[in-house]
């Protein structure tokens, strides 16, 4: 790796100044070097599976749900969902509106349950049966991930997706999970 910066004469490699000819770090520099390494290397380092989980652009999570304890926060996602399927399929504010309080509620669960510190046993425990549960074999649900940042996970095996609707096949949040943990969570959006 060459780092150089111009002073405007020369170019000067920033790795020959920190180190110098002799490959020793000098004192001076080490406070500059140092900072720069560590991030190339948390870089470097956060690829695969360590990806956060997706938030929806523009979602304002209210504070009274975002200090819910997780399983008030469950339970008041169970309630929503059977009040959801009672009401039918004819638009409802309380549940359809972009930040509505069951956007709200998913998001908030996506958020805490989207690590792998979490079981799909878990996931079913804490938020009743999902609405879907698709593998990599179903290439038409694959398909709708393959453009979004969860594509690396269509080439693998033992992966699960644990569908979650918000407004229907339309917008949906799903768990990924390989091997039985979760791996992440994220949104499917079709923006019709």
């Amino acid at each position: 790796m060459v780092c150089c910066f111009s002073n405007g004469f020369k170019h000067v490699n920033i790795l020959q100044v920190c180190i110098g000819d002799a490959g020793v770090m000098r004192k001076e520099y080490k406070f500059i070097l140092l900072p720069f390494l560590w991030i190339i290397f948390s870089l470097l380092t956060t690829s695969g599976y360590s990806e956060t989980t997706y938030i929806p652009p523009g979602i304002r999570i209210p504070e009274e749900i975002n200090k819910l304890p997780l399983e008030e926060l469950s339970k008041k996602y169970q309630e929503m969902r059977e009040k959801r399927k009672q009401s039918g399929t004819k638009w409802n504010k309380e549940f359809d509106n972009w930040n509505s309080q069951l956007h709200h509620i998913l998001t908030e669960l996506g958020l805490r349950l989207g690590n792998s510190s979490y079981s799909k046993a878990d996931i079913k425990e804490l938020l009743g049966a999902p609405d879907l549960i698709k593998t990599n074999e179903d290439k038409d649900f694959t398909q709708r991930l393959y453009l979004s940042s969860d594509s690396n996970f269509i080439k693998e095996k033992n992966v699960e997706y644990l569908v979650y609707y918000w407004r229907g096949s339309h917008d949906f949040l799903y768990f990924i999970c390989k091997d039985g943990v979760v791996q992440k969570s994220s949104w499917y959006f079709a923006y019709e």
